[in-house]
């Protein structure tokens, strides 16, 4: 089990950028789904943004694109993921229910893998457990289909005991990453 703690300037931060990044994507008419029963209309990118810093921090990459302010989309082929490691383009996903899965509704061809986690905010701190990760590919080749009574639409999704978890994947990334790009080429 993977955990990393943002402390109380990281969670500043966070709250800063989740209205600006919410403001800027509905300026540009994004779709926001009715994911949680809450009134707080930056908590979905509050969440996204904790886990995003957390697997920066965990990384020790810097979070350029959790700092920019530039919003880049699937259906325009400029989104790359949110960490680029050790040449890995990666899209964190995240949810605040400890049985939550890692979903999509669109297919990202640009995404070679997926980290997801579960947040957990609190007065000073923000905790985020990595679950695991699962490559691009093998997302893909899912179906979309319903989780009921979770999601109210179909979606791509991966169970959390479908995911390898980050130790796993740091030390035997490269095979798996090989794999998948041998692949793709035949």
């Amino acid at each position: 089990m993977t955990i990393i703690v943002l402390e109380d300037g990281e969670k500043a931060i966070v709250d800063y950028l989740s209205k600006g990044r919410y403001d800027r994507a509905r300026s540009r008419n994004a779709e926001t789904l009715p994911l949680n029963n809450t009134n707080d209309k930056y908590f979905s990118d509050r969440t996204g943004l904790f886990a995003e810093l957390a697997l920066a921090k965990l990384t020790n990459v810097y979070p350029s694109q959790v700092f920019s302010p530039l919003c880049k989309t699937k259906d325009s082929g400029s989104d790359v993921g949110d960490i680029q490691y050790k040449g890995w383009s990666i899209d964190v996903k995240s949810t605040i229910h400890n049985k939550g899965v890692l979903w999509i509704n669109k297919i990202n061809n640009n995404i070679d893998l997926y980290a997801f986690f579960v947040v957990t905010e609190n007065e000073e701190t923000v905790t985020c457990e990595l679950k695991g990760v699962i490559t691009g590919k093998e997302l893909h080749a899912k179906p979309k289909r319903e989780r009921q009574p979770q999601f109210k639409f179909p979606c791509i999704y991966a169970e959390q005991n479908e995911l390898i978890t980050w130790e796993e994947f740091e030390k035997n990334g490269f095979s798996i990453w090989y794999r998948n790009r041998w692949s793709k080429s035949n």
